[in-house]
């Protein structure tokens, strides 16, 4: 918004200046001094001593200043200036303005003349006399007469004026009195005048309202960057990116002729990616205007690579990816253990300082793994698993933090556990680790998440478990570790441009198990277990400190509780060590402890409720925290993005990122009950279509409960409620190629919601792969078996269950980087075919964003198939 300009102007006529005018009775004193002092103090007076004098304060000194002032103010008495604004003239006291406003000292300075009556003259245009005369009696009763109506006029004279104290009276008046139909003027005119408080406080209040004054009238007479600089804050309160797009088109439909040059300035503030794929195509891609600007297109593009690759969102990290949030939060979270709840993410505030359940891990219950945070989402790798089978496991699966869906990535090429992660140039690197107690690891393994795969690079010098892992300046250190029966004091550095790991100074004290943090340009390694006199296992309490541009070592202040197998995070500056192992007491370790890097001081913070080793620990930042645990209440809980570090604990890794989703975690003994089914649609959503989708599956189920005995007659006879969605396809004119592409043109695909899974129905897909069976294939007609070239009859393709999660393995991917490829076996057999529905069942998924359930067996045989290799040798038997 453009604000009024008020401008001054001053009568000044050529006259003796008023400096010399000040010279003048500087001197006339002076001589009046010596005129009427005694003639014995002229000349050879004699000097005395002078005596002690005693300041008094006058208390009411400044009031009775000011009540003189306004008394001669009201009766006329020795005004010496005057005001004139618009045809009234006001009488005032030089000295009076000049002591509160800047403007009007810098005036009476400069050189002019009185008129004939005596008086200075001042004009000021563009402004109102009554809000002039509102602010010149201000001067002179310390009263400001503020309303809705005149405030924003006295701000912008008082601001012209450099009136200090009016301006900050106008600043208080606008905080207390924000609403919807004033917030945006204020914070416009924040913006001119400079005034960042209140900027912040009024921004704060529209963006906390954004769905209600995106609909009033200050929103659109916004200026552009006034609105640019609005929908790029990150504190802006939607519950739909789509809602900040349609705001932006329907201001720039106002006046399009005129508004249209700022369209894709504006739009690169509009956060695509966290759009669902089907409101990119039905609102985004309809514009016609915007589509047309090759920049435009590009943010389209953005958004579709986002969605169509999920496993390299970690790498197609922008601005325009990170989720808005109205708070922000840091905290530690706590991943995992031994402890009994070892499959639940706790999380800590310094704010709060307290420990909170904060959800349950979507993945096997683990300890002695390993957490890192690449381009905001959570990796959780390896590790041994929770139970009585005590596997160690080479599994790995990613937290998204946008939208608290869980994602199964590629496994390690090794299962190891009691190791750590570290992240360098979006990579991930497994250090070491062990798979038995007698066998360690001194294998390295690098993990590519734009093509989803792990690759071993350099190994480290010798076997080693427990190996603490850091990044710094694009290098990554390991240091300490045991193997062989022997602890290392070694300290490497890796190269990622050579693929070498260099020899560094060695650690002061040889240790395994510890902890090794990054902050402010040095590693500090924390904690840890060594050997004493041969044979005596003991704790280590000591800090060290590296500095790696010296090459050298620093010791530093003991923690309290010497412990090992902790988990550890920096936040704030600051290092927090949870749990861990006290080897000297022989005891698990509750005591969660701080470190203040600058102070060199440890300080005790709330216990970790679930006491054990094995603790992966994470910092990152939330939107809120929960006000109770997820047992008691459900609370649901989302975060948004977070700084991106490698961090490290023993046997784990910590980091810092962003992790989303307070799920309630109730359980029940019976699995597919509905209030089972309740609980996994309590997610934390993000986008609109979701949660029109969970609202649709509870009152589906609420339904589905009260009829349960129906419903199982009903899906044993096959006849499910069906819910039926049309998908169309092709691109429009000058557009490029839009996500509807990916589905053939007309195709329905037909969703039977029960109690038990989601079933999927492709009637066109399933009637064309009956009928026209690839080559190689035989078809017996319509529900017969299918034949291939060596004679085994294979099932024809019938309605069957279907899960749809992101987990499937290279199979499905494989397929789904070249759509068109028809059957992956080489006689194309029939699980080709299936390969092909899944990934238009795959699309449907990434159009709608829809969570189903089922396939679990057919992509459990697909995963199972692909890995043995049988897939690809031309086997119909195998497929």
């Amino acid at each position: 918004m453009a604000s009024k300009q008020v401008s001054f102007t001053t009568a000044s006529r050529s006259a003796e200046s008023y400096t010399s005018l000040r010279e003048k009775l500087r001197s006339m004193r002076s001589q009046s001094a010596r005129s009427s002092a005694a003639p014995w103090t002229r000349k050879h007076a004699p000097k005395k001593a002078e005596e002690p004098t005693t300041a008094f304060v006058l208390d009411d000194h400044p009031q009775e200043l000011q009540a003189g002032a306004q008394s001669f103010w009201r009766e006329d008495f020795f005004q010496d200036a005057c005001v004139i604004v618009e045809d009234k003239s006001f009488l005032v006291h030089r000295l009076v303005l000049a002591s509160y406003s800047a403007y009007f000292r810098n005036i009476f300075m400069v050189d002019q003349e009185a008129n004939e009556d005596g008086m200075f003259e001042i004009t000021l245009s563009g402004v109102q006399a009554k809000v002039a005369d509102n602010v010149i009696q201000s001067m002179y009763t310390s009263r400001l007469n503020l309303s809705s109506t005149n405030v924003f006029d006295v701000l912008e004279l008082a601001d012209g004026l450099k009136y200090t104290v009016a301006v900050q009276a106008c600043t208080k008046y606008l905080r207390d009195n924000l609403n919807l139909e004033n917030c945006l003027r204020t914070m416009s005119l924040a913006i001119s005048y400079h005034l960042d408080d209140l900027k912040e406080d009024s921004g704060k209040f529209a963006a906390d309202r954004f769905e209600e004054v995106k609909n009033t009238a200050g929103f659109i007479a916004l200026e552009w960057y006034t609105l640019r600089d609005f929908i790029a804050r990150d504190d802006l309160r939607v519950t739909r990116e789509l809602q900040v797009f349609q705001a932006v088109v329907s201001w720039l439909q106002k006046d399009r002729a005129k508004r249209e040059k700022w369209a894709v300035r504006l739009m690169e503030n509009v956060r695509f990616p966290l759009m669902t794929p089907n409101e990119v195509v039905d609102n985004v891609e309809s514009v016609g205007f915007l589509m047309s600007a090759p920049e435009f297109q590009e943010l389209v593009k953005e958004a579709t690579h986002y969605h169509l690759t999920p496993l390299r969102q970690s790498i197609l990290q922008s601005p325009r990816t990170n989720p808005r949030s109205s708070v922000r939060l840091p905290a530690v979270l706590g991943i995992g253990g031994t402890g009994k709840n070892g499959g639940v993410i706790t999380c800590f505030s310094p704010a709060s300082g307290e420990w909170r359940t904060f959800t349950k891990m979507e993945t096997v219950a683990r300890h002695h793994h390993a957490v890192a945070v690449l381009g905001g989402f959570v990796y959780i790798v390896g590790g041994e698993e929770l139970g009585k089978s005590k596997s160690v496991l080479s599994t790995a699966c990613r937290y998204d933090p946008r939208t608290g869906e869980w994602l199964t990535v590629a496994s390690m090429n090794k299962c190891r556990q009691s190791f750590q992660l570290g992240v360098l140039d979006d990579f991930l690197y497994a250090v070491g680790g062990r798979v038995t107690n007698q066998e360690s690891l001194s294998d390295v393994e690098r993990y590519n998440p734009q093509v989803d795969q792990w690759e071993d690079v350099a190994p480290i010098s010798t076997p080693r478990r427990q190996v603490a892992v850091a990044t710094h300046n694009r290098r990554l250190y390991a240091m300490g570790g045991s193997g062989h029966n022997r602890i290392s004091n070694k300290l490497e550095r890796y190269n990622p441009l050579t693929n070498h790991w260099e020899q560094k100074r060695p650690l002061l004290t040889n240790r395994f198990s510890a902890s090794l943090q990054p902050v402010g340009g040095r590693l500090y390694l924390v904690g840890g277990v060594t050997v004493v006199k041969g044979h005596t296992v003991v704790g280590v309490d000591v800090v060290d400190s590296y500095n790696p541009n010296l090459d050298q070592w620093t010791r530093l202040t003991p923690m309290s509780v010497p412990r090992s197998e902790a988990g550890c995070a920096t936040l704030d500056g600051k290092i927090y060590v949870v749990g861990g192992y006290d080897w000297c007491a022989n005891k698990i370790v509750d005591l969660v402890e701080c470190y203040d890097v600058e102070k060199d001081e440890w300080s005790a913070v709330a216990s970790y409720p679930n006491r054990g080793t094995g603790i992966a620990c994470c910092s990152t930042i939330l939107l809120r925290l929960p006000e109770g645990s997820a047992e008691s209440d459900g609370t649901s809980l989302t975060s948004v993005t977070g700084r991106e570090t490698s961090a490290t604990g023993t046997g784990v890794t910590s980091a810092t990122g962003t992790v989303t989703g307070l799920e309630n975690t109730e359980t029940s003994s019976e699995k597919d009950s509905p209030s089972k089914a309740r609980g996994s649609l309590r997610s934390a959503a993000v986008s609109r279509s979701r949660r029109e989708l969970q609202a649709e599956a509870r009152g589906k189920l609420k339904r589905l409960s009260s009829k349960h005995k129906a419903e199982e007659e009903e899906e044993e006879a096959g006849n499910s409620t069906e819910e039926e969605w049309e998908v169309m396809s092709g691109s429009r004119p000058g557009q490029g190629k839009s996500f509807s592409a990916l589905v053939q043109p007309s195709t329905t695909y037909r969703i039977c919601v029960t109690r038990r899974a989601a079933v999927l129905r492709t009637r066109r897909e399933l009637a064309t792969m009956a009928a026209q069976p690839a080559p190689g294939v035989v078809s017996s007609g319509s529900g017969a078996a299918v034949v291939g070239t060596s004679g085994a009859a294979v099932p024809s393709p019938v309605e069957m269950p279907v899960d749809i999660p992101f987990l499937w393995t290279k199979c499905l991917r494989s397929m789904f980087d070249d759509y068109r490829t028809r059957c992956i076996c080489p006689v194309g057999c029939v699980c080709g075919h299936v390969a092909d529905v899944l990934l238009r069942v795959r699309t449907l998924h990434i159009l709608g964003r829809r969570r189903l359930g089922g396939l679990g067996r057919l992509g459990r045989a697909l995963t199972s198939l692909r890995r043995d290799r049988r897939l690809c040798h031309g086997d119909v038997n195998g497929c």
